[in-house]
């Protein structure tokens, strides 16, 4: 072969060759992948739950513990929820304080509308004896979707957790954490929740440190936050207009006809 009908065949060929564009598809799905869970099972008990989401869609998530006395439910945990990108790791930690004895419970994570279910898993509870009425849970008040608690402790403490420990079956309510506490130190929290045809309620909640020394339990009602009585108020303002302009009205035409 002629040498110099070389570089004439590249000049041909290599545009060409490098046009040719590789289309590599990714499958799209949703999944998701509990690589770890902790019990800590002495009150209150404690549960981290990581799941990874190992699909490719953004994804709503949460995780929910429901706990069985023989085939009886008797408690549903719940976490906060969240957006979780593809290939992240969160870990969420819920709460119970159950009774000493013997349970099952199942796990179920909501991941982008698809539940996955685990378990179900057997549980022995044994409770310490904490102190108690070290913090009191000194007001309350509740909208759509959060309890606001107003707590006071007579104490330095830590890790404390406030878990509702009963409220109606068909609501969804988390817990909440307080990291640090001063004895003295006066606290607001905010717990959400989704409740199902609110009406006044008696929410029992615990407040106890993650080590089970002390523990305060104390029922709760809540009551929806009055709103501001606009409308009362617009109404009134209207009112009095009225009557002090009728009044100005009739003193103007007195001194007039005089």
């Amino acid at each position: 072969m002629d040498m110099r009908i070389i570089p004439f065949l590249m000049l041909v060929l290599v545009p060409g060759v490098l046009a040719i564009s590789v289309d590599v598809q990714i499958e799209e799905k949703i999944d998701g992948h509990m690589p770890y869970l902790n019990i800590t099972s002495y009150s209150p008990q404690k549960y981290s739950v990581s799941w990874e989401n190992v699909g490719t869609y953004f994804c709503r998530a949460r995780a929910r513990i429901d706990f069985y006395n023989k085939t009886k439910k008797v408690y549903t945990s719940w976490s906060s929820e969240g957006i979780i990108k593809p290939g992240e790791t969160v870990t969420w930690h819920l709460y119970s304080y159950l009774e000493e004895g013997m349970y099952n419970y199942t796990i179920r994570i909501d991941h982008c509308n698809e539940p996955y279910d685990f378990g179900p898993y057997p549980l022995i509870i044994l409770n310490s004896t904490p102190m108690e009425n070290v913090v009191d849970i000194i007001s309350s008040s509740a909208d759509e979707d959060r309890v606001k608690l107003t707590l006071k402790s007579n104490r330095d403490l830590r890790n404390l957790v406030i878990i509702p420990v009963e409220y109606p079956a068909n609501w969804a309510f988390e817990s909440v954490i307080i990291e640090s506490m001063s004895a003295g130190e006066t606290r607001e929290v905010e717990i959400s929740y989704e409740p199902i045809n609110w009406k006044n309620q008696v929410i029992n909640f615990v407040a106890a440190t993650e080590d089970g020394n002390y523990l305060q339990r104390k029922p709760i009602i809540l009551r929806e936050q009055e709103s501001f009585p606009y409308y009362s108020l617009a109404i009134f303002i209207i009112v009095a207009i009225v009557v002090i302009y009728l009044y100005f009205k009739k003193s103007s035409f007195l001194i007039w006809k005089k």
